[in-house]
């Protein structure tokens, strides 16, 4: 049989698919037609044999597709070319049914050995799909179809065949059906409606989220209706459209839904246009909007009680300051000599009230800056020099109790900040640590710094007496909190120090135990 014949059997049989049928009657015909040119011109015959084998090999190789022929009675079996190329054999391995077991996927052994004994006893043949593992131990899809011909008895002699390698359509195909099922999946469980339609209004598909949301029964009835009754006016989703095809997409697109009841609820949108299709996604949020709206109402009343706060703490500071003046002024100058014993302690005792009341409005004054300071500009402040002048503040209470103080903090070390928020948080948080220190031992202080991408850290260390943090935790960065009432102090410094990280968006936390020490760590953003 001549190629002509091989490839019309195969056609016949639709062992070869229509496309390649239309390439080879094309060829047949331009060849025979140039025969027939070179035979007028040169006076002799010019076989096509080779130019259709060229042809069909050429053709095979872009489809991925091999032919074979099996003779029954000889048991010879004629593999084409590409057969070697997807089976990734070399064409010096003579062409047999075992080969191709040795490399078939285990899996699907059993079901090519079936297909083969049904060939052999005549049955009608059909197309199978099996995997192949090749010797570089890729696995490959393969598609094969058979064709058997019987004799004049019925008795089959020979077998027409074609392998194909659909390893790329397989994969595709899986592809896409996981991409369906895993957007089914998503259409199904997220809390939100989803939906596509066209440009006119059509709906195209809705998720089962959606058609709750909108008060309809089921997902039939909603797609009966035009997107446009999903609005609470139509001018809103011509309007939405409209920004789609200018922009593309929308996000967060905030917009008022009407449901199949007639009432309204408050959306956001999400959506995207391809050609003439819409892709969106809508959430409602009507019970955030009114959320939002309460939050945003207190916060404003927050503020407004802050600013009086604020206005009725300058009023008490300054407007007490000038009568405190005067009577601390009446107190030095009365003469003593004159009064009574009994006087004299009545006096005793307005001097000290004078100076405790002095020095709350001097706390009162000190809160106040901190407050009227948080908008101050940010500047370098070098932690170094900040620390040195902390140390000369407290040089007589570090020489009193012998403390030692010692740091990595470099010269070079600097951060962006408020330069006298800095040094009154170093200044409370040292002085602390050296006024309560333990009984048994001089203070140690260590300080460290370190900088991240997104923090400045510094960390206070002392071997002091230690908090009961199990009672105090609570009041730490309260005013006027002390948890030793025989120490001397206010109970002012924390609370000033927390204050002013407050101000700088930092934090503080604090590690103690009692007999050991306190560790304190401030945390300031960049």
């Amino acid at each position: 049989m001549d190629w002509y014949g091989i490839v019309g059997s195969l056609i016949s049989f639709g062992l070869l698919s229509g496309g390649m049928a239309i390439i080879f009657q094309r060829s047949k015909k331009s060849i025979l037609h140039r025969a027939s040119i070179d035979k007028s011109i040169n006076g002799h015959n010019h076989t096509d044999y080779e130019n259709l084998k060229l042809l069909l090999k050429h053709a095979q190789k872009e489809a991925k597709l091999g032919t074979w022929e099996w003779d029954l009675l000889t048991n010879e079996i004629h593999w084409s070319d590409e057969i070697f190329n997807i089976l990734d054999l070399p064409g010096k391995v003579t062409p047999n049914i075992e080969i191709i077991r040795t490399i078939i996927h285990e899996e699907d052994a059993e079901e090519y050995d079936k297909t083969i004994r049904d060939t052999l006893a005549g049955k009608y043949p059909r197309r199978i799909q099996y995997r192949i593992t090749t010797k570089s131990h890729y696995i490959k899809h393969i598609s094969e179809k058979r064709e058997v011909i019987k004799n004049e008895e019925g008795l089959p002699v020979k077998v027409l065949g074609t392998i194909q390698d659909i390893s790329n359509e397989t994969q595709t195909t899986s592809y896409l059906f996981k991409t369906k099922s895993n957007y089914k999946l998503l259409t199904e469980t997220l809390p939100v409606g989803i939906y596509r339609s066209n440009k006119k209004g059509d709906i195209l598909f809705v998720n089962q989220r959606m058609v709750e949301m909108f008060g309809y029964d089921c997902i039939e009835e909603m797609m009966r209706h035009q997107t446009q009754n999903f609005y609470q006016s139509t001018d809103d989703r011509t309007a939405l459209v409209s920004h789609l095809e200018k922009e593309g997409m929308l996000i967060d697109y905030k917009i008022k839904f009407r449901r199949k009841d007639g009432s309204i609820f408050i959306g956001t949108e999400n959506a995207q246009i391809e050609g003439d299709e819409l892709h969106g996604v809508i959430q409602d949020v009507t019970e955030k909007s009114a959320l939002d709206e309460e939050k945003n109402e207190l916060i404003t009343t927050l503020q407004r009680q802050n600013e009086d706060l604020e206005r009725f703490a300058h009023i008490i500071s300054h407007n007490l300051r000038c009568p405190l003046v005067n009577l601390e002024g009446l107190t030095q100058i009365i003469d003593r000599t004159t009064l009574s014993a009994d006087n004299q302690e009545i006096v005793d005792l307005m001097v000290l009230s004078t100076k405790n009341l002095d020095m709350i409005i001097k706390d009162l004054n000190k809160t106040v800056s901190i407050r009227d300071k948080k908008h101050a500009h940010y500047e370098k402040v070098n932690l170094r020099h900040t620390l040195s002048d902390v140390k000369k503040d407290l040089r007589e209470e570090i020489a009193q109790h012998k403390a030692t103080i010692i740091t990595n903090i470099d010269i070079k070390d600097e951060i962006q900040s408020i330069p006298g928020f800095i040094n009154n948080i170093l200044y409370q948080i040292i002085d602390n640590s050296i006024k309560f220190n333990h009984p048994d031992r001089a203070p140690e202080i260590s300080i460290t710094f370190h900088s991240t991408s997104r923090s400045n850290n510094l960390i206070v260390e002392d071997n002091g007496k230690g908090i009961d943090l199990s009672l105090n935790k609570e009041r730490l960065f309260k005013l006027y909190e002390k948890f030793d009432p025989h120490m001397k102090g206010r109970g002012v410094g924390l609370y000033m120090a927390y204050n002013h990280i407050n101000a700088l968006k930092g934090s503080i936390d604090i590690e103690s135990q009692i007999g050991l020490g306190t560790t304190v760590k401030i945390t300031l953003p960049k």
